[in-house]
């Protein structure tokens, strides 16, 4: 008997506790896994149909096409949303609107004259390094909105750099890239479901 209650006790700390918590009227779960949770997530939940990317703050964004659901995978485990629940997505780049799309707009737009005509480079044009007179960028940050009390955002960093990324650099390119791809990914996701 006394073998039973510790195992009992012990067993879930020495395998990592599972909370999910299903909110069948939101289409919302939560999860805290241990271990690889991107593997996890895929085995445990059959996911096949899918398309990933791993971000600068650890953090991953998870399309699953065929149950029409975003994850976000962070240190705490993940949460998906329904694309009928998905409202607003943003990318900022330092404390700049670069895109925005909600449900309250036809498309997706860029806030500057169409900047993005030619990537983001007219809204980066105005940032200046401070001492060396190089163009750089510190921060590009995704943020998507949710029709959901309970998650109502996630916010995904796709650049953090305090000396700051210079535009022609790798660092920045591939942010930028990764920005405008998911940007538009999910403008397109949520349109499917107005």
């Amino acid at each position: 008997m006394g073998t039973l209650i510790m195992i009992l006790i012990i067993g879930p700390i020495i395998i990592g506790v599972l909370v999910v918590v299903f909110e069948e009227g939101d289409r919302i779960r939560v999860s805290k896994l241990t271990g690889n949770v991107l593997h996890q997530l895929l085995e445990d939940n059959n996911i096949n149909d899918y398309e990933y990317q791993k971000f600068e703050d650890g953090s991953y964004l998870l399309n699953d096409g065929e149950r029409q659901l975003l994850y976000v995978i962070d240190e705490g485990g993940w949460t998906s949303w329904g694309y009928e629940n998905i409202i607003n997505v943003e990318f900022s780049i330092d404390d700049t609107q670069a895109y925005e799309a909600s449900l309250s707009s036809a498309t997706g737009r860029a806030i500057v004259g169409g900047a993005l005509a030619g990537g983001v480079g007219a809204i980066i044009g105005g940032f200046t390094g401070k001492k060396t007179g190089r163009k750089v960028v510190n921060r590009m940050m995704l943020t998507v909105s949710f029709n959901t009390p309970q998650h109502p955002y996630k916010r995904i960093m796709l650049l953090n750099n305090k000396q700051g990324a210079e535009l022609n650099s790798y660092q920045y390119e591939d942010a930028e890239k990764s920005g405008l791809y998911w940007s538009n990914l999910i403008t397109s996701l949520m349109n499917q479901n107005k």
